[in-house]
């Protein structure tokens, strides 16, 4: 036990930040631990401008006291965290150090976040806001390693593709909001290939453009989507105003699908790809065709849930193109067309 507590105790380092200035490598009086500076400290598992590890090298966690930490050095394009966005190399956790709310505020400059495919990112309680990449990808986060999302906050956020994360890798998604951010195409999440995991949250208000655009909450190509609880709502899109599922596996469990409108498919848009709807509600989603699901092609598996309320010139309830459609103990209620 002694053994197996001392090889944990050197796993893990600690960083206190102490200041919310977008600081870089100025050690020396009046200077302190900004979070640009950790990230780097964590990158390099060493000591760097004002900040020092407490403990072993290894995964580190990086402490925030609460307030705004603003993006402020501009260049887009590096990637070792010296300008603009935050690039994260190694195993890191960035959590608050006290109840007080944290926000990354990116200010336009660039993503907030960048995690490369050796990084392994957990952010904590904290909220990311002002990514805008316009000709770009991921305006809050662009990730193509490991990111674990816990009650975090993501808001106004954009980019070309994925105005709030951008996922090539894995992303586990706990308790936490995508909100209000813009895109051409996944204007909350846009995945390929990669593995998506969302529990207990909400993406929700996400835009992308009514002509053309895909996925206002989630736009998925080739990629595995679990979505468990959740509440996808008040997205809008050209097709798929919840979720663009392209050649994926999409599976809904449990949650709601709400409120959102598209030209194809306000709630889910399902082309060539592999849905499974179990224990879930559909309601109020309108578009042309499919206003709860609109099926391209692919196979459609509905269980134990209920569409409802939901409207279209054609298939209140789903409109089915082609491929395989089983519905089993499912309900259909009040939808129009």
């Amino acid at each position: 036990l002694a053994l197996l507590a001392a090889t944990s105790s050197a796993s893990a380092a600690t960083i206190q930040v102490t200041t919310t200035a977008d600081e870089f490598a100025t050690p020396g009086p009046g200077s302190g631990c900004s979070l640009r500076e950790a990230i780097r400290s964590a990158n390099a598992d060493a000591d760097f401008g004002g900040c020092t590890h407490t403990g072993a090298y290894g995964s580190d966690t990086i402490r925030l006291p609460g307030g705004t930490y603003a993006l402020t050095i501009a260049g887009a394009g590096e990637d070792q965290t010296a300008t603009g966005d935050l690039d994260v190399l190694t195993v890191m956790t960035i959590q608050r150090s006290d109840d007080n709310p944290v926000t990354i505020d990116a200010r336009g400059i660039d993503r907030a976040f960048h995690v490369l495919g050796t990084g392994n990112l957990t952010l904590n309680g904290l909220t990311v806001t002002g990514g805008y990449l316009p000709s770009g990808e991921g305006g809050g986060i662009r990730n193509a390693g490991t990111l674990t999302l816990l009650d975090v906050f993501l808001d106004h956020n954009t980019a070309t593709f994925g105005g709030g994360i951008h996922n090539t890798g894995t992303l586990t998604m706990t308790e936490s909001t995508i909100s209000r951010s813009f895109s051409s195409h996944g204007a909350g999440i846009y995945s390929e290939g990669g593995t998506i995991t969302v529990t207990n949250g909400a993406i929700s208000g996400n835009t992308t453009p009514t002509e053309g655009g895909g996925g206002g909450g989630i736009y998925s190509v080739g990629s595995t989507v679990t979505v468990t609880n959740g509440a996808i709502s008040g997205n809008s899109a050209a097709n798929g105003g919840g979720i663009y599922n392209e050649g994926g596996t999409l599976t809904i469990v449990g949650g709601a699908i709400s409120s959102n409108p598209a030209f194809l498919g306000g709630g889910i848009y399902n082309d060539h790809g592999t849905l499974t709807l179990t224990g879930a509600a559909m309601s109020g989603n309108s578009a042309s065709y499919g206003g709860a699901i609109h099926s391209k092609s692919g196979t459609q598996t509905v269980t134990n849930s209920t569409l409802a309320g939901n409207s279209a010139s054609y298939g209140g309830g789903i409109y089915s193109e082609g491929g395989t459609l089983n519905v089993t103990n499912s309900t259909f209620s009040g939808n129009s067309a």
